[in-house]
C-alpha cells in the first residue's frame, strides 16, 4: 500500500486536484468581496449576512438537481456551464462596479447564480 499522497503522483489526478483547489479558493474570495461590496453598499452586517445566505440556500437547493444532472448528463459539460455562469455572474458584478452602478440587488441576484 502507499502513502496518503500517492493519489498526486498521477498527473491528470494532480491537474484534476490543482484545478478543484483553485476553483474552492476563487470561490471563497467571491463570497468575501461581495459581502464586503454588501456591507459597504448597505452599511449593515445585515447585508452581508443576506448575499451569503443567498449564496448558501441556493447551493443548498440546487444540490439535488446537480446529482439529478450528473447522472443524465456529461459531468464536463455541466462543471462548463456551471463555471461559465458563475464567470458571468461575475463578470457582471465586476462590470456594475467599475461603471459605478451596482446595486445590493445585484450582489443578491449574482449570489443566487
Amino acid at each position: 500500500m502507499g502513502g496518503t499522497f500517492e493519489a498526486l503522483s498521477i498527473p491528470a489526478f494532480r491537474r484534476l486536484w490543482l484545478g478543484g483547489y483553485l476553483f474552492s479558493l476563487a470561490i471563497f474570495a467571491q463570497m468575501i468581496a461581495r459581502g464586503a461590496l454588501a456591507k459597504n453598499l448597505e452599511g449593515s452586517n445585515a447585508a452581508l449576512g443576506a448575499v451569503t445566505l443567498a449564496f448558501g440556500l441556493t447551493g443548498l437547493l440546487t444540490t439535488p438537481l446537480g446529482g439529478v444532472a450528473a447522472d443524465r448528463f456529461p459531468k464536463r459539460r455541466i462543471l462548463v456551464i456551471s463555471t461559465a455562469l458563475l464567470f458571468i455572474s461575475s463578470l457582471g458584478i465586476a462590470i456594475a462596479v467599475q461603471l459605478e452602478f451596482v446595486a445590493f440587488w445585484m450582489l443578491i441576484v449574482a449570489s443566487a447564480v
